[in-house]
């Protein structure tokens, strides 16, 4: 059975006939927040109350979580037969019909939006329901929705709430070329933190959404191109209170069966914290290099590879800058490292090498910048260790050797 709620005088009226039915699928506990949930829904004239979980999910009511044995074991025991391009195929006015139904017009409003006779419309949902393999206008209204998501019919309901509903990123669905939030999942939920969604404008939803992303929507909207955004600038509402931060996003266009783009759908994930991380890590980085130019002695930092990856200001004039990013291998064959009688030092010699198989070195060696200038320095290296006490590279420390 499906109780269509719609933004009119009567919508609350319809709610006490549907509350046996919620009863039956919802905890008690979660029975008061689906029907106040389900008359906002109905302030946007939007949301259909079904007894489906796709229809739930758009009116965002909480469902008992599956684990994922049960998911899967749900998925083996049900068919994955997959249609043929023929069964999937819509024409353009089965597609504006099926569209409607997944918004839970009723016949009459159908007919009226479409300009044809109700009677009309009752043969192309008829067709419809043959054509997809559903029981009723509720089955009907959830493969429609499967469809406008995956672009596919064949898919079983538990793998779109395993990917769609439950999923760890921020997803919806916007239609139109105003952006209107038609369908969201979980986590965008509790991204906007308490603000009303459904059926708004996603400007008016985010007033303080950035130009830059409602451009990249108009974008792909109007170019029906996929867009993609690395730690983009971005507004998250924490604590209720919309503070920047950085996201990546994913925009791909929707497409009805006319091919025409109707609607984007957006994935974001909040990489504010990872952002941040890096920022520090740089900045701590950029202090250690300018400790490291106040020491007078050349301090070189190898990686785990014996890369040469960073050195001071006195390194800089001593071996200059062509070293860096360079392997054991490449200053071997320049033979500028030498033992303290000018010989060239063997590549299993080298201070940074030795330091990279756990020893602590230290010794006298020659650099020679070139045959008529041979310096003499004494050398220090060490490993440098992770936490767990794993090499993570190598630091040598060299300096003119008392005369």
């Amino acid at each position: 059975m499906t109780h269509v709620l719609r933004g009119s005088t009567h919508a609350a009226e319809m709610l006490p006939p549907i509350v046996p039915e919620l009863r039956g699928l919802l905890p008690d506990e979660h029975l008061a927040e689906a029907v106040d949930r389900s008359q906002r829904c109905a302030q946007v004239g939007l949301n259909p109350v079904r007894t489906d979980i796709l229809t739930y999910r758009w009116c965002l009511l909480p469902l008992p979580r599956q684990s994922e044995e049960a998911v899967f074991e749900r998925m083996s025991e049900q068919g994955r037969r997959t249609l043929s391009a023929n069964e999937t195929r819509l024409t353009p006015r089965q597609a504006q019909v099926l569209y409607r139904v997944v918004r839970g017009y009723e016949n009459k409003q159908i007919a009226k939006e479409l300009g044809v006779s109700e009677q009309a419309v009752k043969e192309h949902v008829s067709l419809l329901l043959q054509r997809f393999g559903v029981p009723n206008r509720a089955a009907l209204a959830e493969a429609g929705t499967q469809r406008m998501i995956t672009g596919h019919q064949a898919i079983e309901p538990a793998w779109l709430q395993y990917l769609f509903s439950e999923a760890p990123v921020m997803l919806a669905m916007l239609r139109g070329p105003d952006h209107v939030i038609e369908i969201a999942n979980e986590a965008f939920r509790r991204a906007c933190a308490g603000r009303e969604f459904l059926g708004r404008r996603i400007r008016d939803v985010f007033p303080e959404i950035s130009s830059e992303m409602l451009a990249t929507y108009d974008e792909v909207y109007a170019s029906g191109t996929p867009a993609v955004r690395h730690e983009m600038p971005a507004h998250f509402l924490r604590n209720g209170n919309p503070e920047p931060g950085f996201g990546s996003f994913i925009f791909q266009p929707l497409r009805g069966d006319d091919t025409r783009v109707n609607g984007v759908m957006v994935f974001c994930l909040d990489v504010t914290e990872q952002v941040r991380a890096r920022e520090r890590l740089a900045e701590l980085t950029a202090e250690h290099l300018a400790v490291l130019d106040q020491i007078q002695s050349s301090v070189l930092v190898f990686n785990s590879e014996g890369r040469l990856i960073k050195i001071n200001e006195a390194a800089r004039v001593l071996v200059g800058t062509d070293l860096l990013g360079s392997t054991p291998v490449d200053r071997h064959a320049n033979g500028s490292m030498r033992d303290a009688f000018g010989r060239p030092l063997p590549l299993e010699e080298f201070p940074s090498v030795r330091a990279l198989r756990g020893e602590t070195v230290d010794m006298d060696v020659i650099y020679a910048r070139s045959e008529d200038e041979l310096l003499k320095l004494h050398g220090r290296a060490s490993p440098l260790r992770r936490p767990d006490g794993s090499i993570r590279g190598a630091l040598l420390v060299l300096y003119p050797r008392a005369a």
